[in-house]
């Protein structure tokens, strides 16, 4: 299902890389094109991540001969083993929290936005407590950069500790 097709796009796909194709020719873009572009980006970051994760829960890595999807991936994509790895995660973080997963794929979120997300709930270790903040983390998101919802997810955890320690 996954086998590494070089040159084998979609029409979807075959559209885009048309697009991106006059965009590189045409140079200078306008601001509001730009941010446009922006959103874009994180949208296709997105559209990535769900396809990888749907190979990575099939194991169709495996099945082709690969010891990991992430394997699977630097193999396919030439990303680095860590890109490929934080793709995955991505993947697994958004795809199970649907209003991030909504967010992102509208590009209202950005990736950096998911994934300190994501640090937060890994390190929250409590998915219980998580999804009591994550509506508060996701406000922030919306409003904020990723370094703000680092933030934000700095004084959870703080607090957290401080709980558990009294």
């Amino acid at each position: 299902m996954f086998a590494i097709l070089v040159g084998v796009l979609t029409p979807d796909l075959a559209a885009i890389e048309s697009g991106v194709k006059g965009l590189l020719v045409q140079g200078c873009l306008s601001g509001a094109e730009l941010v446009a572009m922006a959103r874009l980006m994180v949208q296709m970051e997105a559209a990535f991540a769900h396809p990888a994760r749907l190979l990575d829960l099939a194991d169709e890595a495996g099945a082709e001969g690969y010891l990991s999807s992430r394997a699977w991936l630097t193999a396919a994509t030439r990303m680095s083993g860590p890109a490929a790895a934080a793709v995955l995660r991505r993947g697994r973080h958004a795809y199970a929290r649907y209003a991030t997963r909504e967010a992102w794929e509208a590009g209202l979120i950005t990736t950096e936005h998911v994934d300190a997300r994501e640090c937060v709930r890994r390190h929250a270790r409590d998915d219980a407590a998580f999804a009591r903040f994550e509506p508060a983390l996701l406000a922030g998101a919306l409003a904020g950069d990723g370094a703000d919802v680092r933030d934000t997810g700095r004084e959870f955890l703080d607090a957290r500790v401080a709980a558990r320690d009294h």
